[in-house]
């Protein structure tokens, strides 16, 4: 069997990423080096949390451009696929709230 260097090299890193994520403790260690615990909270799902983040599902995006329309600088359409994206994240919940309540 032949292996192609990016092959070999993209397998081993799968390897041992599955060797860190699959044991208990190096899994916790990955966790919170990477900002995730079990007290970690997901602001879109908290209401306590303040709403002035966005965040776009392209998948579901229809391209309709009402969003960018309505936020502009908070929203662009993508050039590839014609579908939204959040360019700016933060700081500005009134605008941001216009599109998503249009939706």
């Amino acid at each position: 069997m032949i292996l192609i260097p990016q092959t070999s090299a993209f397998s081993l890193m799968k390897f041992m990423s599955n060797e860190i994520l699959s044991d208990r403790v190096q899994r916790m260690v990955y966790d919170e080096i990477h900002g995730f615990s079990l007290t970690t909270i997901n602001p879109f799902s908290d209401d306590s949390c303040q709403k002035d983040h966005v965040f776009v599902d392209e998948f579901s995006c229809i391209g309709c451009k009402n969003c960018a329309n309505m936020a502009p600088g908070v929203f662009e359409i993508e050039e590839d696929f014609g579908r939204a994206r959040a360019y700016n994240q933060c700081g500005k919940p009134d605008l941001v709230q216009q599109p998503i309540d249009s939706w």
